[in-house]
C-alpha cells in the first residue's frame, strides 16, 4: 500500500468534524499495490540503497530538491533520504515506479540547481513570504529526523 500526501500553501477546502485539522492537511491518496507491483517497489528501493544506514547528519532545506522515504515492516521502521545535488539522487530507481502508483496526481518537480535567491537564508515571518510556507531545516538522526538550526 503506498499512502502519500502532499502539502501546499493553500488551505483544503473541505471540513471534517472528526478531524478539525482537515484544512491544513495535503491532497491525500492510498493505492492498493499487488504482491508483483510491491515487489517491483521493493526491488527499485533496494537498487537506490533504501536499506542502508540514512546518510546522518545530512541537513534537507525545505527550500530544495530531496526525497524522504520510511517504511515500517515486521514492526520495524526504516527511513532514508536522498539530497540533491548528489549521485546517490541521480541513481534513484523508485521515483518512477512511484509515479506510476501514486494517486494523488500531483506532479512531482523535476529536481534542478536553485538560484542564489533560494539558496540565501533570509528569516521573517511566515505570513510576510510571498510563496505561502515556512522554510524549515531537518536533520538525518539514525533513528529519524529533527529540526535543525539553518546549515
Amino acid at each position: 500500500m503506498i499512502d502519500a500526501e502532499v502539502l501546499a500553501a493553500e488551505l483544503n477546502p473541505g471540513f471534517l468534524v472528526h478531524f478539525p485539522f482537515w484544512p491544513w492537511s495535503g491532497e491525500r491518496a492510498v493505492t492498493q499495490m499487488n504482491d508483483v507491483e510491491m515487489k517491483k517497489l521493493r526491488v527499485s528501493l533496494e537498487a537506490s540503497g533504501y536499506f542502508g544506514n540514512p546518510p546522518v547528519g545530512t541537513i534537507l532545506d525545505s527550500n530544495s530538491f530531496y526525497w524522504l522515504v520510511a517504511s515500517c515492516e515486521g514492526n520495524r521502521f526504516h527511513y532514508n533520504a536522498w539530497v540533491h545535488p548528489s549521485p546517490e539522487f541521480d541513481g534513484l530507481k523508485f521515483v518512477e515506479t512511484l509515479r506510476r502508483f501514486d494517486g494523488t496526481k500531483v506532479e512531482i518537480p523535476e529536481a534542478r540547481a536553485l538560484t542564489l535567491e533560494e539558496k540565501e537564508f533570509r528569516p521573517r515571518p511566515a505570513r510576510a513570504q510571498e510563496s505561502g510556507y515556512f522554510r524549515f531545516f531537518v536533520e538525518v538522526q539514525p533513528d529519524g529526523l529533527r529540526m535543525a538550526a539553518r546549515p
